[in-house]
């Protein structure tokens, strides 16, 4: 009898070394978390070396040692209240723009600072700025409410010079601070506006010189593109309220929205891993998401000691080391040498809609948490948790179940556990699911 349905499973496969996810770890040293109001920005050159942004005032600090201590390098002397965006090239070469719309620069680490751009008649609020070496470097910054045209500015001599490159064309504002535009080379780059109906994206592949319009997602709150072709960008889908996630492989001619619909929480961040674009991460501030296959699908991630992790700014400075800035954390990650547990579940003509496993709760937790689970029709069900190094270290459940909904509380003590992040599994039947949970103890 031909069956009707199909599910083709990939099944809880272990993954080494720097093919696996990366381990998020508390990167903020000194640091009292407690008196930050949010994170502006950060950006890295290495595992040692980043530079954060924080509110309120102008709060800079930057780590060489892997964020195990932060010094301030805030300039002083120089009338800036809010540093929005930031860029280094190394620990030394530092810029940011500013909510006054100036751009500024150390050549030593911070000790002096100078101001390369201010021209209040210009822009009074500076979004973006991203150097892509030593010379070469994009700044934006929102049009005065006179005009409305916001400036693109570009450097070849270090930002001894920001000509300012476009003087029509968009005639609208970015509605956010950087998310909403993104750069790949000094010439090619993605804007998408605000403040006009309907929004719209715009690209420019001569270094802002000239815009042109492409397809445009039906919300933006975030975008960004690993190459000139392949980019995503979230939003919400209005006739279900959810998150959405757009991809398009043609840069910007088309758009296919994907599955993705966890929360109704605003975008703040996306970024794909260099040199490989089936790597991607998304933080849509309550929590943080991966996908290993270029956002088509994806699974959360979680962090040590975070429920609500706040999330607002990733980096990765190469295929082994990323930073991610929250409102109340910094977290590093190095892809060391280990092993993590994956399961990917796709399928064939059918939507697995009836079969599901649900987060755990509460989460995290100590001593006890509730797993529950529900079933489309009757199976062999197994339940069993997993360590961060795929260890079995539990089985809940296994045996036969009917139709409808289970749960099971787990209680830790019972396992003689240390606390720390664990995978629970579920399979019933050719269905299979894993999530994480973090026990505290």
């Amino acid at each position: 009898m031909k069956k009707l349905i199909r599910w083709s499973v990939f099944v809880f496969v272990l993954i080494l070394s720097t093919n696996s996810l990366p381990q998020w770890s508390p990167a903020a040293g000194n640091l009292d978390t407690k008196q930050w109001g949010f994170g502006w920005a950060i950006d890295a050159v290495d595992s040692n070396c980043a530079v954060i942004s924080l509110s309120p005032g102008k709060q800079l600090y930057r780590t060489l040692d892997g964020g195990k201590f932060w010094e301030t390098i805030a300039p002083s002397d120089l009338s800036t209240t809010g540093i929005i965006n930031v860029s280094l090239t190394d620990s030394l070469h530092i810029w940011f723009g500013s909510s006054e719309g100036k751009i500024c620069f150390t050549s030593d680490g911070g000790k002096n600072w100078a101001i390369q751009f201010d021209d209040t008649a210009k822009t009074n609020f500076m979004n973006y700025i991203k150097m892509f070496d030593s010379q070469n470097g994009i700044a934006m910054g929102d049009g005065m409410q006179s005009s409305n045209i916001p400036i693109f500015l570009k450097t070849t001599d270090g930002g001894t010079n920001w000509i300012s490159v476009n003087d029509s064309v968009l005639g609208a504002f970015s509605g956010d601070t950087w998310r909403r535009l993104d750069f790949i080379s000094p010439n090619f780059g993605y804007f998408y506006e605000s403040g006009l109906n309907p929004q719209s994206m715009y690209k420019t592949t001569d270094g802002c010189k000239t815009w042109k319009k492409v397809q445009t997602p039906s919300s933006v709150h975030v975008l960004n593109f690993y190459d000139e072709n392949l980019g995503l960008c979230y939003g919400l889908n209005s006739k279900m309220g959810k998150g959405a996630i757009h991809r398009t492989t043609n840069g910007g001619g088309s758009w296919e929205e994907l599955v993705f619909h966890p929360e109704t929480n605003w975008g703040n961040d996306i970024e794909f891993l260099k040199n490989d674009p089936s790597k991607v991460w998304l933080t849509n501030y309550n929590s943080l998401y991966f996908s290993s296959d270029s956002g088509k699908t994806w699974v959360q991630q979680l962090l040590p000691n975070a429920s609500n992790i706040k999330g607002r700014d990733l980096v990765f400075t190469d295929n082994l080391v990323g930073w991610f800035l929250c409102d109340s954390m910094v977290y590093r990650n190095l892809q060391s040498d280990y092993i993590y547990p994956i399961v990917k579940v796709e399928s064939e003509n059918f939507s697995p809609i009836g079969f599901s496993l649900e987060q755990n709760y509460p989460n995290p937790f100590n001593p006890s948490t509730v797993i529950s689970w529900q079933l489309a029709v009757g199976s062999f069900v197994t339940l069993k948790v997993y360590d961060v190094l795929g260890n079995e270290v539990a089985t809940l459940v296994n045996e036969e179940q009917q139709t409808g909904m289970h749960n099971f509380e787990l209680e830790m003590r019972n396992y003689e556990l240390s606390g720390g992040v664990y995978y629970y599994r579920l399979q019933a039947g050719n269905f299979v699911q894993t999530k994480g949970m973090i026990y505290l103890k």
